[in-house]
């Protein structure tokens, strides 16, 4: 089959009675894309923030640690009853 630009097809509307097979060859049923490619959605962690991130998450988890420490310290019995 021989290639038509579309540009020599004469224009205007055409009635289809029954049914209409296509073909198309360049239609992959999956396009590769790249990931760095896409937006992140806002609020998404970055390289950047991860870093933020990471330190405060320690500075989180050392504090608690100290607390559990200090309760460990305790004795249950001098807290009397109130």
């Amino acid at each position: 089959m021989a290639f038509v630009p579309p540009s020599s097809l004469p224009s205007g509307t055409v009635t289809v009675v029954g049914t209409v097979t296509t073909h198309v060859d360049n239609f992959p049923a999956v396009q590769a894309i790249s990931a760095e490619a896409l937006p992140l959605p806002d609020g998404a962690a970055t390289d950047a923030t991860l870093g933020d991130l990471l330190a405060a998450e320690r500075g989180a988890s050392d504090a608690l640690g100290l607390v559990a420490n200090a309760l460990t310290d305790v004795d249950p019995t001098s807290l009397g009853d109130e």
